[in-house]
């Protein structure tokens, strides 16, 4: 598994660890953990806990407002959204 440390500005941060929290959930004593990426994707994906296991891992660090460091590890959501044909970045636009 590939770690590597980024160290963010306090909102990247915020929407890094939401972000990695919101998908990447492995909680120990369920038979089964499945991540399912669908909806406006070219390729929907169906992950199990040994495909996440497998993909490369970051590190966020980041302070609390009392200054007390905080560490989470994960997978960038948008390393997820790109595996499944999401639409990312500049190719992004509102329709009007």
């Amino acid at each position: 598994m590939n770690r590597r440390q980024i160290r963010l500005n306090k909102t990247a941060r915020a929407f890094t660890v939401l972000l990695i929290m919101a998908c990447l959930t492995i909680s120990k004593g369920l038979a089964q953990t499945v991540l399912t990426i669908s909806g406006e994707v070219t390729k929907p994906l169906t992950l199990q806990a040994p495909d996440l296991k497998a993909m490369a891992h970051v590190e966020v660090i980041g302070n609390d407002r009392d200054g007390k460091e905080h560490n989470y590890s994960g997978i960038p959501l948008a390393e997820l959204l790109k595996q499944a044909g999401a639409t990312l970045g500049s190719a992004l636009r509102a329709q009007i």
